[in-house]
């Protein structure tokens, strides 16, 4: 004879998580019809290292048969469980194409860095939202990331930008991607940022100036 409950309940992803108490009279050998479970000490459960995916389990409930036998006879007893639905979080951010080769042009105001794939998420109708951890930069409705409309970047000032991305779903649960972005050095021109002073000589007299024309000017791109 098999003393057990004729239903029980499981959260989804609860590694080895105990079902319902089980007793069995003149029982040598109990068995269940199904690999995830075992019935131990005394308990119908989950075995260590197995779990159930709400998302996979048709109808949310598992029927699990147990059999005990012994002196030539034998009985069965089943158990229907229901797989309890968690909210899981969503899955990290990914870019279209490679994440190795992200970059932009310095002082492209508003340039784009990238398309986004859509966020996934286990649980089914969740809605998740994509951020980035930069103020200069958004990710728009249509999932592209890019410097916001007026800002640029500077190579000579950072020649890469690294970005966190995280995908945040209802009940704010979060994964993230970290990105990095090179700032691509593109030529500039010189500036002008020296002076000469005014000379005067009197009448009649020569004055023999010299004047370093280089020390007028300053370039922004290295080694130019």
């Amino acid at each position: 004879m098999i003393t057990a409950a004729d239903t029980g309940s499981v959260d989804e992803n609860a590694d080895g998580a105990t079902i319902t108490a089980v007793t069995t009279e003149n029982a040598t050998e109990v068995t269940v019809d199904n690999d995830h479970f075992e019935v131990a000490d005394g308990n119908l459960k989950l075995k260590a290292g197995s779990s159930l995916d709400f998302e996979s389990v048709d109808g949310g409930t598992v029927d699990v048969t147990i059999t005990a036998s012994g002196d030539g006879d034998s009985a069965t007893h089943t158990v229907t469980v229901t797989v309890n639905d968690i909210n899981e979080a969503p899955g990290a951010p990914m870019v279209v194409g490679s994440a190795d080769d992200l970059n932009v042009d310095e002082n492209d105001e508003g340039a784009t860095v990238t398309s986004l794939e859509a966020p996934t998420d286990p649980d089914a109708d969740d809605t998740v939202t994509l951020s980035v951890d930069d103020s200069r930069f958004e990710i728009t409705d249509a999932r592209i990331l890019k410097l916001k409309d007026g800002m640029d970047l500077d190579h000579e000032s950072e020649d890469s930008v690294t970005l966190v991305v995280t995908a945040t779903d209802a009940a704010g649960l979060t994964s993230s991607t970290t990105l990095s972005v090179a700032v691509n050095d593109v030529n500039e021109p010189a500036n002008v940022t020296g002076t000469v002073a005014n000379v005067t000589a009197g009448a009649g007299e020569k004055i023999d100036v010299a004047i370093d024309l280089t020390a007028l000017f300053t370039d922004q791109d290295d080694g130019d």
